[in-house]
């Protein structure tokens, strides 16, 4: 996989000389986290400390994420990105949970950067690399030493109350794949639903730094131009599903995570560990996917449920595999100073 990399130094780090400046370093790189829409609901707070998260009411999706599901997922993504960070540099102490109104959780740092920690060197560096690879994979398994090592990880986060299950059977992933194509149906039926989503879609020359620009969903200039209009005012179904069940079927993996609680806490535990697994695949020069129509939409989390025979709740899907495709632009983020507090 052909490698391209945000434009952030991670050398940086060790250019700081306050507290502050490296906080503001650790949460330039936990940004990059994925969210709905592209939305990136997170706040943050510098303390003498400390760096505390929030989320930010307004934007909350009424229509794509009524109940916040995906809302505290993207929290628990940015978060472990930030705390990933924070290992690699040596300044992490603890995180504490307080899921108190838009309050989400306090990470506790050391004053100063140590030297690097190399066990975390891989997936830092993935914190640059990894985005969400729209398009087809190659036709290649995965090495049994990448899924032995995704599992292990996953098993640290069982205490959580969350649970990874990797499908690779190729009738499983075409019944997702087909799961998957159901519930873009039910969205792109929903005119309110197509109304907000087209409120976050960019042309490909926005200058905006959050939402969803063309290019991040294969379109070329001009095109991006209209694509907002038909968003709102157009299904696209056919055309939607068609893309995204021909990358689905090309994909040796998917991976779902599931727990038998829904509330914040889990959820935002979820959105660590499918944000650790993503990283650990990015670091085995794998790409991921995000796929979660299948799991937003009416019901169908439980038809996906009895159709992959998980014990609990599907909270969370995405693909993985080498893509057929080279990567060449990130989605945009908000910069630090807009994400303060």
């Amino acid at each position: 996989m052909n490698v391209v990399k945000r434009q952030i130094d991670l050398k940086r780090m060790f250019t700081c000389t306050t507290f502050a400046d490296r906080v503001r370093f650790l949460i330039e790189l936990a940004v990059t986290a994925p969210s709905t829409h592209n939305s990136q609901p997170w706040r943050f707070v510098i303390t003498q400390e400390s760096c505390r998260l929030w989320f930010e009411p307004k934007k909350q999706l009424k229509e794509a994420d009524p109940s916040s599901r995906d809302l505290f997922i993207s929290l628990g993504c940015v978060l472990e990105n930030f705390v990933v960070a924070a290992q690699y540099y040596g300044m992490y102490k603890e995180v504490r949970l307080h899921m108190k109104e838009n309050f989400v959780a306090e990470v506790f740092l050391y004053d100063r950067a140590a030297a690097h920690q190399e066990e975390y060197r891989s997936l830092c560096e993935s914190i640059l690399k990894r985005y969400n690879a729209r398009g087809l994979f190659e036709r290649t398994n995965i090495h049994e030493a990448t899924l032995k090592r995704i599992e292990d990880i996953a098993q640290k986060y069982t205490e959580q109350g969350v649970r990874l299950q990797v499908v690779q059977n190729s009738t499983d992933i075409k019944n997702v794949a087909e799961l998957t194509a159901k519930g873009i149906r039910i969205a792109r039926s929903k005119p309110l639903f197509r109304k907000e989503f087209a409120q976050w879609f960019r042309t490909n020359l926005s200058k905006k730094q959050d939402g969803i620009p063309g290019y991040a969903v294969g379109l070329p200039l001009l095109p991006s131009f209209i694509a907002p209009f038909l968003m709102r005012y157009c299904s696209l179904a056919k055309v939607l599903v068609r893309k995204n069940t021909e990358s689905i079927l090309t994909a040796p993996a998917v991976c779902v995570i599931e727990s038998d609680t829904d509330s914040p806490e889990t959820w935002l535990q979820v959105g660590r560990l499918a944000e650790r697994v993503m990283l650990e695949c990015y670091a085995h020069d794998l790409a991921t996917s995000i796929y979660v129509a299948a799991i937003e939409m009416d019901n169908m989390s439980q038809e996906l449920a009895q159709t992959l025979e998980l014990r609990g709740r599907p909270q969370f899907l995405f693909t993985c595999g080498v893509p057929l495709t080279n990567h060449r632009k990130f989605t945009p983020r908000l910069s630090v100073d807009l994400v303060l507090k």
